[in-house]
């Protein structure tokens, strides 16, 4: 018993350094949750810079006029981003399974750039990037929600450097991998292709990720600091007396002020 105990014990003290709330098979969990969530970013950074390289096959095959141009690559993809950011964020702080938000969002603008691969005019390709913009305007703000509750304070500035590589990778993707599906096979190919693998990660992530407990990272952290023993800064200084002195400390007593004589004008005697 008493080594079922000292194991426990240590599973305990593994889960606090790791900063996972279910030791190793906790901190196994959060590193795939890690790696999905990055794959998840740069897919959606690929679904979105991806129709910037397009824009020229598709002005042609649609006959766009340039605002035309403006809106469907960046106008009605900016404009529900920006409107849809902070509604969202604000229901992911209310308690919302953020796995299932995660997979909903990834799989809608997955969906959204395939059926932009579908449109036969102007009007239905600017509804499909209304789409996309909307569900990637949630992802960022849960998946940075997931990473809080994932890794203690310690650990999140590494994990959340990890998370913002998806960024680079999404636009290296989506402006090269793009343009060279387009020139082989055609502008619309090229979005079936992007859109895609976000299906597959939507499921992926359905099933291999867990909603963490909120706020358990910050209990134990805070745990962790409380249980901290005192370094060298913080222990008092042995060359600094405490406590009243003594009468024959060298630490130097401040003597009473004694007043001096206030000077006064006058006049010398006569």
């Amino acid at each position: 018993m008493s080594k079922d105990v000292e194991a426990a014990a240590l599973a305990s003290a593994a889960a606090d350094v790791a900063g996972e709330p279910m030791g190793a098979r906790g901190a196994r969990r959060a590193r795939v949750m890690l790696i999905l969530l990055t794959v998840i970013y740069a897919l959606n950074y690929l679904d979105r810079q991806i129709v910037v390289i397009l824009q020229e096959p598709i002005k042609a095959d649609f006959g766009l006029l340039d605002w035309q141009l403006g809106m469907v690559t960046g106008g009605a993809f900016g404009l529900f981003y920006t409107l849809m950011g902070i509604p969202i964020a604000n229901w992911i702080d209310r308690g919302v399974n953020r796995v299932r938000l995660t997979a909903c969002l990834t799989a809608l603008w997955s969906a959204m750039t395939i059926v932009c691969g579908l449109s036969a005019n102007f009007g239905q390709f600017l509804v499909a990037r209304m789409g996309v913009g909307l569900a990637e305007a949630g992802f960022t703000p849960n998946a940075h929600s997931l990473i809080s509750d994932l890794y203690i304070l310690r650990k999140r500035p590494q994990a959340a450097g990890i998370f913002a590589l998806g960024l680079p990778i999404g636009i290296m993707a989506g402006l090269s991998i793009g343009g060279i599906i387009a020139q082989m096979t055609g502008w619309r190919t090229a979005l079936f292709v992007a859109g895609a693998p976000g299906l597959i990660a939507a499921i992926a992530f359905a099933f291999l990720a867990h909603d963490p407990a909120r706020g358990a990272t910050d209990d134990q952290g805070a745990r962790r600091t409380a249980r901290r023993p005192p370094t060298a800064s913080s222990k008092p200084s042995a060359s600094w007396p405490v406590g009243r002195p003594s009468s024959r400390s060298s630490w130097p007593v401040p003597r009473p002020h004694s007043p001096k004589r206030a000077w006064r004008p006058g006049f010398p005697p006569s």
